[in-house]
């Protein structure tokens, strides 16, 4: 009678079967397991029930046959594999051995007629391979079989899977035992070698070098370079004796080798020790290698390579300025300059003094082929006198890289303005940090010239100049031809010429004047220049191409008298023009073809005969002043100053001050100093003097204070800087503004017969002199801190201009013949103060006003 048993009755006691039809569920026969959880022979799926017809569950070598566990063949028992020593693992040349025990007791009854009873032979097969028969020397029905197997001739070359086999075996009447109790096993065979499961780590170190990089360790006689591996092995497992690196024939690494579990079961980190000083001092290379080891029966690791680099030796530093085959090349002849300059600070064998952050130093960090290279971040430079300097490295090119700008640069320059600098460090050091030699250079030639020009002018004020637009505006006397000349700052090109025709200027009397407050009316538009020349003061609107609209106002019909002034600023702007016996303002009328300028009025409205002769005017605010002489035979004492207010339309009266002396400088009328106070210097007394604002008094006795005896000619007006008075005569004198004693103990550059009028900048005053001629600069104590006395072509004639201070610390100035010169002055520009009239022409653009409202300077 068959009975539904379920399942989990069945694992719980095989031998106590319930027929209680509710225990256990399938829903097909392959759900029904035995206890151990295998295939369930000879079960059935009944009504979603498992079924089995015996009451037990019967031997692999049993069937269930009416009820009753039948055997069908010899029962195979305990299958050992007889191991090689451990890792109890086979090698390929290993023969195996594996022993079955075959138990045919309860082999079936009813043998073949004629054969006897028990076991005729045992078989342990693998899948693809011939059939190994067992060999015993037991007799009687439960014997033990052995089976030799070759290691090599079963498993895969290159595997380490283990191979499954099986037994079974036959009795004398052709019973086998059924698949159902095959003996089963696995055989441990390993034919395949440790892999490197994630390559060579060598810890730490830099990356560098030359392609492919690696990692490099500065030389040292102690410490150790580790050298990471994960090795896997699936098989018998890595043999820890094995692990060496290895440079061909030698041993890289020492010591023992140290492994740890992977992430992996079959997995080992193993760290190796490398000594830093394995090149021996002061060498260095790139040191290729590989890892050894095997596993446990002797499969080797397949060849491998790893390199890292230990560096002993200090990289060469190369760093050289030159015209040709250096490191550095100077910028080559002419660059930056116009090519009808004539001469470039640029001449193919020197920096410029300043401005040349463009250019760059370059040297070179060498560290030979075979080292870790230079530290990309390791070099630096100095340059003596700057405060910073920032190194570069450039990987096109390989070289180090810091700027040409040597402003700040301790210089030494020679009369020619060529000089060197004191000195240039460069330092480096390869990737490891071995340092390099450093190298100094003393010998880096700079040129204080920016550019020189000539024009066909004679120069005797001070440059105009537009930052706006970059130019310096020049003018002077000529016999024919253009007087006005305005030079690109740039690159000292001319940007164009006027006053030949269209206007028709002539010969500059003073200095030119600009007006460059912005304006958007188109009738009066800006920048304007303005000029006197002849009979006549000219307002030109100028662009960077040249001179475009203009208009012309005459103030009578004598000659006119130094510099214009400008009053407010823009197109409401008035210009004061002075000839010399009256004063007109007038406003901008311009346009191409010219005409008379607008609004023009006068002072005096009646020139009076004998009319008095006028000196250059001068203002600040509302008052203009001028010096005047109306001496005679008769009258030898009527000399001194005149004032007048002016708002539009010049008061009705000028108040008169009479000095008995009148503003003078070089045998002329000269204008005065309006500051805080009214200063001048009188050329026969060669004194210079500071009245109160309002001239009170008419006699020379009401001064605040005149100049100390021994001074010499009076070359121009008295300029004010940070409360000192500064006077040109023979040299330059300083007093203090407040009681005219000596500011200085000595005046500056004696021994010159007549010098220029001193320009101020934060760190040096600059001043011209006849006797060289030459050029120089002077600390603010009145000490020499360089001179320019260039020769040939070159060479200064007559005292040198009044000098113009632009941005990037360059001075202008020009001298009788029409040179220009744009000189690198080391310094940088001065803020003028509330009192300070620091030039003749009071600001940069020569507006002869201080006070002034409503008038930008730019």
């Amino acid at each position: 009678m068959k009975r539904q048993i379920a399942v989990l009755a069945l694992l719980s006691c095989v031998a106590c079967y319930s027929a209680d039809p509710s225990v256990g569920t399938c829903n097909v026969a392959a759900d029904c397991k035995l206890p151990d959880g295998g295939p369930f022979p000879g079960a059935t799926c009944t009504d979603n029930r498992c079924s089995y017809a015996c009451t037990k569950v019967c031997g692999g070598a049993e069937a269930c046959v009416n009820g009753q566990c039948i055997s069908q063949g010899p029962a195979i028992g305990t299958v050992t594999v007889v191991s090689p020593a451990p890792p109890n693992w086979a090698r390929a040349s290993d023969m195996m051995t594996v022993t079955a025990v075959v138990d045919d007791t309860q082999g079936p009854s009813g043998a073949v007629a004629g054969q006897p009873a028990g076991i005729a032979s045992a078989t342990l097969q693998i899948q693809g391979q011939p059939d190994i028969a067992g060999a015993t020397i037991d007799t009687g029905l439960a014997r033990t079989y052995t089976f030799t197997v070759n290691a090599g001739t079963v498993q895969a070359s290159d595997s380490e899977t283990p191979v499954d086999f099986t037994i079974l075996a036959t009795d004398n009447a052709g019973h086998a035992t059924p698949s159902t109790g095959w003996g089963r096993g696995q055989l441990l065979i390993d034919r395949k070698p440790p892999s490197l499961a994630s390559g060579v780590t060598v810890n730490f170190g830099i990356l560098g070098g030359a392609p492919p990089q690696i990692k490099w360790f500065p030389y040292a006689a102690t410490g150790d370079i580790d050298v990471q591996v994960t090795l896997a092995d699936s098989g018998s497992g890595v043999d820890s004796a094995s692990l060496q690196l290895m440079e061909g024939v030698n041993r890289f690494d020492h010591g023992t080798p140290t492994c740890t579990a992977g992430q992996t079961t079959q997995q080992q980190v193993c760290h190796f020790t490398v000594a830093k000083s394995y090149l021996g001092a002061g060498n260095q290379g790139r040191i290729q290698f590989g890892v050894v080891a095997g596993d446990k029966t002797g499969n080797a690791l397949p060849g491998n390579t790893a390199a890292l680099g230990i560096d002993g030796t200090s990289p060469t530093i190369t760093f050289s300025v030159g015209t040709t085959g250096t490191t550095t090349i100077y910028p080559g002849a002419g660059t930056d300059c116009a090519a009808d300059v004539q001469a470039c600070g640029h001449d193919g064998s020197h920096f410029f003094r300043s401005g040349d952050g463009k250019y760059t130093f370059k040297f070179k960090v060498d560290d030979g082929t075979n080292g870790s290279g230079p530290d990309p971040n390791g070099s630096t430079c100095a340059i003596a006198g700057v405060s910073t300097c920032s190194v570069t490295y450039d990987t096109t090119s390989g070289t180090f890289q810091f700027p040409a700008e040597l402003s700040q640069a301790t210089v030494t320059t020679t009369a020619d303005g060529t000089g060197t600098v004191s000195s240039i460090k460069v330092t480096g050091k390869d990737l490891v940090g071995n340092p390099g030699t450093d190298v100094t250079l003393t010998s880096v030639a700079v040129n204080r010239v920016k550019w020189i020009r000539k024009e066909a002018v004679n120069l005797s004020t001070a440059p105009v100049l537009s930052e706006q637009m970059g130019l310096v505006i020049v003018g002077g006397s000529v016999t024919s031809g253009d007087s006005i000349f305005a030079v690109n700052t740039m690159d000292g090109s001319r940007a164009w010429k006027a006053g030949s025709a269209s206007p028709a200027v002539g010969t500059i009397t003073g200095s030119l004047a600009i007006d460059s407050t912005a304006s958007t009316d188109t009738s009066h538009p800006t920048p304007v220049l303005y000029a006197n020349g002849g009979t006549q003061a000219f307002a030109m609107h100028f662009t960077t191409t040249g001179v475009d609209k203009y208009c012309s106002q005459s103030p009578s019909t004598t000659s006119m008298v130094g510099s214009p002034v400008i009053f407010g600023g823009g197109a409401s702007a008035y210009a004061i023009a002075g000839s010399q016996d009256t004063l007109v303002a007038f406003q901008t009328a311009l346009s191409a073809s010219g005409g008379g300028c607008l609004r023009p009025t006068f002072y005096p409205q009646t020139i009076p005969n004998p009319s008095p002769l006028f000196g250059p005017p001068s203002a600040n605010g509302s008052t203009i002043y001028w010096g005047y002489d109306n001496s005679s035979s008769s009258n030898p004492t009527d000399l001194g100053v005149m004032s007048i207010g002016f708002n539009g339309v010049f008061e009705s009266a000028a108040k008169t001050a009479k000095l008995g002396f009148a503003p003078t400088a070089a045998g002329q009328l000269a204008a005065v100093t309006p500051s805080s106070d009214v200063f001048f210097g009188v050329n026969s007394q060669v004194v210079f003097y500071d009245y109160a604002p309002d001239l009170s008094g008419a006699s020379g006795a009401s001064y605040k204070w005149k100049s100390q005896t021994g001074l010499s000619s009076v070359a121009a007006q008295p300029l004010i800087s940070n409360s000192v008075v500064y006077g040109s005569t023979k040299a330059l004198y300083a007093f203090k503004i407040g009681d005219g004693t000596y500011a200085w103990s000595n005046p500056a550059v004696t021994g010159s017969s007549k010098v220029s009028a001193p320009t101020f900048a934060s760190s040096a005053i600059f001043v011209g002199e006849d006797s060289g001629p030459s050029f120089g600069a002077y600390d603010l104590n009145g000490t020499n801190k360089w001179i320019y006395k260039p020769t040939s072509v070159t060479a200064i004639s007559g005292v040198p201009t009044e000098a113009t201070f632009g941005s990037g610390g360059v001075v202008y100035f020009g001298d009788a013949v029409g040179h220009i010169y744009a000189l690198f002055s080391d310094t940088t520009s001065l803020a003028r103060g509330a009192t300070d009239w620091p030039r003749t022409g009071y600001d940069n653009c020569n507006s002869n006003h201080s006070n002034n409202p409503g008038f930008v300077c730019q």
